[in-house]
């Protein structure tokens, strides 16, 4: 049994019937040897290890002859990969079958979405068995990730660095033959507005041992003017969800800010999960293969308006949350269904995000209204079966309900390296005729989490920053140098985001040393 999750592995006593899953037998065989589920995951993973089923199912489905061979070849090839000795104790399905995209998106995205999971297997890496961690190895492929950089030789990088070196190890005590390394789930507080967020990495040795460290990372990118290099600015008028190897998105990122980095900023390195897993060089092939697409970002699928012009009518939506879970399960080495994150997958990778019990039993929609979990299922399945059901009150019924989950998800405790600092939401208003405004005593640093067109109306009397953007952390020093642009008639009233003095916590870092 898996110690961390208290997952019951299968183990597969005769490799050979792996190979030979067309015979009937074999196939009845093998559903009677269904993995015992923890109760504490039950439905998180796959209840048979029958590759034969998913087979099936896929050659009678409307796809092209293409896409057919492509996951013959590849189910194949799991097949026998699965079945080698070494691994044949550590075979398990890490995620349920869970509902698919419809026909019109398989027919359009489905191979890459669906099918592309697997043929990241069609080349086999050769990973050598994961040794024990030395803080030097670590360090260098820590510090070699730019968000990670600027915390180069500070109180947190070290904290967190000696934190993360000591659960790494201690894992490698509930490895199971087969397990080559280890998935890291990185959760970030406070990183889009007072939204958390996620992200996966995995840690491997090469063939010559040397340490490896690979990251599949969604970020949601606000509405911008996209240059496309031919001189002809693009305007993306929708949030959108694309995937990066890198933590640091600076340089594509609208404004040239990286979110995670201004969270780490903010609040500290990201609280971590680490799980054994066998195949986590699979991550580096799996984020080159889909880092160039590009996804509607949303709460649920479906949740924006059928007429909306904005959005692609094709592709389903992402999330942080479906994009952590599609690549955890390519760590696994089996592939896997896309399923988006309000009533889809959140609950299914809770455990594996360390998610406080019960966050989702009821949204809170309004001051006089609540939705249970329930509730929320059939609104969006409604939605699914009648898309003229779809209103301005279901999409703030989502809205609403995916703000309530992002706020509230990151318990920095829960985590085998547990998160530093706080942070707390706030509110200032400037009042008619006033330019300056001030935060509570007990602020650190800040950012604003009010749009920018209010945002406009300030700046900054410093000549190497003029512009106040959303999300971006500032200094005590740079308040005192905001104002707004005019004295004005009407209140100004902006959101924000500040780290707190002190939590009483004996290993907070009060003061980040992270370059602003």
């Amino acid at each position: 049994m898996d110690k961390t999750t208290g997952i019951n592995r299968t183990n597969t006593s005769n490799p050979s019937q792996s190979k030979n899953q067309s015979n009937p037998t074999n196939e009845a065989s093998s559903k009677e040897k269904k993995p015992v589920l923890s109760s504490k995951l039950d439905g998180l993973l796959d209840k048979t290890d029958d590759l034969l089923k998913r087979e099936k199912a896929w050659k009678n489905d409307n796809l092209s002859n293409e896409a057919k061979d492509s996951f013959q070849k590849t189910a194949n090839l799991i097949k026998t990969k699965t079945s080698d000795s070494q691994v044949s104790a550590a075979k398990r399905k890490a995620f349920s079958e869970s509902e698919q995209v419809s026909k019109q998106q398989r027919e359009k995205f489905g191979e890459l979405l669906e099918l592309a999971p697997l043929s990241v297997l069609k080349e086999i890496t050769e990973v050598k068995n994961f040794s024990i961690l030395n803080p030097t190895e670590l360090n260098e492929v820590l510090f070699t990730e730019n968000a990670f950089a600027i915390f180069k030789n500070t109180d947190e990088g070290k904290l967190f660095a000696a934190n993360l070196l000591s659960a790494i190890n201690k894992k490698l005590s509930e490895m199971e033959p087969g397990d080559k390394g280890l998935a890291l789930v990185l959760r970030f507080p406070s990183c889009y507005n007072n939204i958390g967020h996620i992200a996966l990495a995995s840690i491997w040795r090469d063939p010559e041992g040397k340490l490896k460290l690979s990251i599949c990372h969604q970020e949601s990118v606000i509405p911008h003017i996209k240059n496309n290099g031919d001189g002809k600015p693009q305007k993306i008028e929708s949030y959108t969800g694309i995937i990066y190897n890198t933590l640091d998105t600076s340089a594509q990122y609208p404004n040239n800010i990286s979110p995670v980095i201004e969270s780490m900023k903010l609040c500290g390195p990201p609280s971590v999960l680490v799980f054994p897993c066998p195949y986590p060089e699979n991550l580096e092939k799996y984020t080159a293969m889909m880092k160039d697409t590009v996804f509607d970002y949303g709460a649920a699928d479906p949740w924006r308006m059928p007429d909306d012009k904005k959005i692609s009518k094709n592709l389903p939506f992402q999330t942080c949350f479906n994009v952590t879970q599609r690549s955890l399960a390519v760590l696994y080495g089996f592939p896997i269904n896309y399923k988006s994150t309000l009533a889809g997958n959140f609950d299914e990778l809770s455990k594996f995000a360390g998610v406080k019990e019960k966050i989702t039993e009821k949204y809170v929609i309004s001051k006089n209204e609540f939705v249970s979990r329930e509730e929320m299922k059939n609104l969006i399945e409604e939605a699914k079966k009648n898309p003229a059901s779809r209103n301005k009150r279901y999409e703030n019924v989502i809205g609403v309900g995916f703000v309530q989950v992002g706020e509230n998800w990151i318990d920095p405790e829960n985590a085998d390296v547990k998160g530093t600092t706080q942070s707390k939401k706030g509110r200032v208003t400037i009042q008619p005729g006033s330019t300056t405004f001030s935060l509570p005593n007990e602020a650190v640093k800040f950012k604003f989490a009010t749009e920018n067109k209010l945002l406009e109306n300030l700046k900054i009397n410093d000549p190497h920053n003029k512009l106040v953007i959303k999300d971006k952390v500032y200094s005590l020093d740079d308040l005192k140098n905001m104002q707004l642009k005019a004295i004005s008639n009407k209140p100004f009233v902006f959101d924000y985001v500040y780290t707190i003095k002190n939590s009483g916590n004996p290993n907070q870092v009060l003061i980040s040393k992270a370059k602003l």
